[in-house]
């Protein structure tokens, strides 16, 4: 039965002194810190918490691709069970010992220094955010290593799937430029708003049923680009990926302050792409994410 899977993209670098580690000293880090428990925070180790570790480190070969995967994992510990009494007139706490673990995916293309992280949450799943920020603690434990995560994609890349994927929603905040129009798009929307009085616009397109919408040259899509891109509105859209995945790039915030809008807008986006495919089969997930990787940065 086919699922929808989250992942999150991003860009990474496995550092040793500094040092970027190639697929075989990425594979080796891992290995060795594969299945040792460790603390993630300066308060867990002074606590002795340490409940965070590595497990079974891989490398595999796709589409003569080196893949490495790998997961993190967190131990429950002790928990809290809500029971009833014998008699069921009233609910009771009970601190239980639980062995088992919550774990998020890695899968990684060292070559083009790009990874897709698992992003399902709640039991058993740790979530991308969490499960990153874990992995970085745990790696550096290694003497002189550290890792590099980039949780989102750059301006370019943004460009290039508003370009390359079929979309499904393209939503949006803009004003009126002041003083001068990024181009005559965006001059003819921004005077429509000025003749009404209308200092901000939040809107949403989407397709006829059944239908995928593309950005022309001169239509409403590139006309709020134009704005935004020129610090005047920000967007954000979903779409399906040249391979057929649902996938979604969520918008910067927005500020009136033209600066800001453009600050944030050189800064790299999140990125999530569902992988729909067998849920309990490792190899078919490995796959499709590889190949959605490859296509979105190579």
């Amino acid at each position: 039965m086919a699922r929808p899977r989250p992942f999150l993209f991003c860009r990474y670098q496995m550092l040793k002194d500094e040092e970027p580690l190639d697929a075989k000293g990425q594979l080796s880090a891992l290995t060795e810190l594969q299945g040792e428990y460790k603390a993630t925070t300066a308060a867990a180790e002074r606590n002795k918490r340490r409940d965070s570790a590595i497990i079974r480190p891989r490398s595999v070969k796709i589409d003569n691709e080196t893949v490495l995967a790998w997961s993190v994992v967190r131990r429950i510990g002790t928990r809290i069970s809500i029971e009833p009494d014998r008699k069921g007139t009233k609910l009771e706490e009970r601190a239980v010992d639980d062995p088992g673990v919550f774990f998020t995916d890695f899968i990684a293309i060292p070559r083009l220094g790009a990874m897709a992280v698992d992003d399902r949450s709640g039991e058993p799943h740790l979530g991308s955010k969490a499960a990153i920020q874990r992995f970085r603690a745990i790696f550096e434990h290694l003497e002189g290593a550290e890792v590099t995560v980039q949780l989102t994609t750059t301006p370019s890349d943004v460009d290039k799937a508003l370009k390359t994927w079929d979309l499904t929603e393209f939503s949006f905040v803009v004003r009126p430029f002041n003083p001068h129009p990024p181009g005559d798009l965006s001059k003819d929307l921004s005077e429509d708003f000025k003749r009404d009085g209308i200092g901000r616009e939040r809107g949403t397109f989407r397709p006829f049923a059944g239908q995928r919408m593309k950005p022309s040259a001169n239509g409403p899509i590139a006309a709020v680009k134009e704005l935004a891109d020129d610090g005047y509105g920000q967007y954000a859209f979903k779409g399906k990926t040249e391979d057929g995945h649902s996938a979604q790039i969520k918008a910067p915030q927005f500020d009136d302050d033209r600066a800001t809008n453009q600050k944030r807008q050189a800064e790299p986006r999140e990125l999530r792409v569902i992988i729909d495919t067998d849920y309990d089969v490792d190899d078919a997930v490995l796959h499709h994410t590889v190949t959605a990787l490859r296509k979105f940065y190579e």
